[in-house]
């Protein structure tokens, strides 16, 4: 497949949303006590030519495998390029969440993406009205349970019990007013994943087990959102370095994978508070 029909083929993954959820889409201040934030959106990663490149080889040498016996070394080319695809698949992510201030400068949030949901805890630092600006740090934690479709560009592979393990830390800072919206701060996660896979080449089929990973997102989010009193629209940039490793047994043997790579993540919400 060639560098330019790597998003089409990956159309069938639209309604799933396999990647993590990167955005915040979070102003930099809480809602007043007693009141709500609210925000709906979609984000569409960016693959990196990395991806591409793991993926264009996979897809090469499944080709390949109806002419002749593929090596070791091939057959885990393609359980790494699945390994990729399930781990950071570069496919639309819907979101739905909702944040509510019990105390003042303190608020819970709960949001839907990436097939789970996510926790989340902020705390207000400073207030523009005394600060000049608005600044909040929290903890969320989340958890997403899908089998993600990869058989969909990888006709080999069938990917079952995909499970992520999400902890992250929301920094921002940032400035609202009126008819606007503005963030940004540091973007740091660490995720962990585990899943079941197998493998169907020509006369031989194969059980991967005990496949695990686990790695940080580490980098920058910025984010804008316009419009009047209580409802907002605007696009959220993310931009991390993902530091990660996984493995996974095959026939007996434990092999590695390296997952590192840089994300290009851009996304748009619509933003309320009421």
């Amino acid at each position: 497949m060639t560098a330019s029909r790597f998003l089409p083929a990956l159309a069938p993954f639209l309604a799933c949303g396999c990647a993590p959820a990167l955005s915040s889409f979070q102003p930099a201040h809480v809602p007043e006590q007693g009141h709500v934030q609210a925000e709906a959106g979609v984000d569409i990663p960016i693959p990196t030519g990395h991806m591409r490149k793991i993926i264009d080889a996979a897809e090469t040498l499944e080709a390949a495998a109806e002419d002749r016996e593929l090596t070791e070394g091939e057959r885990n080319s393609i359980i790494e390029a699945a390994i990729n695809l399930a781990a950071n698949a570069p496919v639309p992510v819907p979101h739905l969440g909702v944040a509510y201030a019990p105390f003042e400068d303190f608020e819970i949030g709960l949001r839907f993406a990436a097939g789970g949901y996510r926790l989340g805890l902020r705390y207000q630092i400073l207030e523009q009205g005394r600060a000049g600006v608005d600044l909040s740090a929290g903890v969320a934690a989340s958890r997403a349970a899908y089998e993600p479709p990869v058989d969909s560009v990888l006709s080999t592979i069938e990917i079952e019990d995909f499970v992520r393990y999400t902890v992250e830390l929301p920094i921002a800072v940032g400035q609202h007013g009126d008819w606007y919206r503005w963030w940004a701060g540091p973007r740091l996660l660490y995720t962990s994943f585990s899943q079941a896979m197998t493998v169907s080449l020509p006369g031989e089929t194969i059980e991967v087990a005990s496949v695990s990973g686990n790695g940080f997102y580490v980098g920058a989010q910025g984010g804008a959102v316009f419009g009047y009193k209580w409802l907002f629209i605007g696009p959220e940039l993310t931009l991390v370095e993902l530091l990660a490793d996984a493995e996974f047994e095959v026939l007996g043997e434990s092999v590695a994978v390296d997952l590192d790579s840089f994300v290009i993540y851009p996304g748009i919400a619509v933003l309320g508070e009421f």
